[in-house]
């Protein structure tokens, strides 16, 4: 084996670095590209949730509400009769405050629930929010790495070529291909 062979063999390393540099730098791009858009998929599933969730947290709240609304009306109702049963006034007097007092109560407790459902939606759109945000980061993140990629590529490209030109020229210069 001649130093020509030796000297092919240095040149061919050189090239062949460079190249399996920069197709170890696609990959890892790709990869971790893929990988950034997964997690952006599945935050942009998770607001998906939370915004199905406060809606959900809205309707539950409101049926709650009604429920809530219904027993007030029965129990304004059962006062009623049994203000009449005990032969009170029901119309004057403190019967009706009483019964007032009681629909007052009972729509106060209407408002707390539909209060609560609104601060629970607000909590589950906060967090979807979050999640949307994290989807556009990670989507900008998968973005970088496609360009740190390409970088990653041409540095190695670059760098193989260059110590292929380095090589090309010390052996040149010590006449090695003469």
């Amino acid at each position: 084996m001649g130093i020509e062979a030796l000297a092919i063999g240095g040149l061919v390393a050189s090239a062949g670095s460079g190249i399996m540099g920069a197709m170890g730098a696609r990959q890892k791009a790709d990869a971790d590209a893929a990988a950034y858009e997964y997690k952006a998929a599945v935050a942009r599933n998770n607001a998906i949730l939370a915004e199905r969730n406060a809606a959900a947290a809205t309707a539950s709240g409101a049926v709650k509400g009604q429920v809530n609304d219904l027993k007030t009306k029965n129990l304004v109702a059962n006062q009623l009769v049994a203000q009449a049963a005990s032969g009170l006034d029901v119309g004057s007097g403190t019967a009706p405050l009483v019964r007032q007092s009681a629909a007052d109560i009972g729509h106060l407790d209407t408002l707390t629930i539909l209060n609560n459902a609104a601060k629970t939606a607000s909590g589950y759109r906060a967090q979807g929010s979050n999640f949307t945000a994290e989807a556009g980061l990670d989507t900008m993140s998968a973005d970088n790495a496609r360009t740190a990629g390409d970088y990653g590529v041409a540095t190695s490209l670059l760098g193989g070529a260059s110590s292929f030109a380095d090589k090309w020229a010390g052996y040149s210069s010590k006449g090695i291909f003469s």
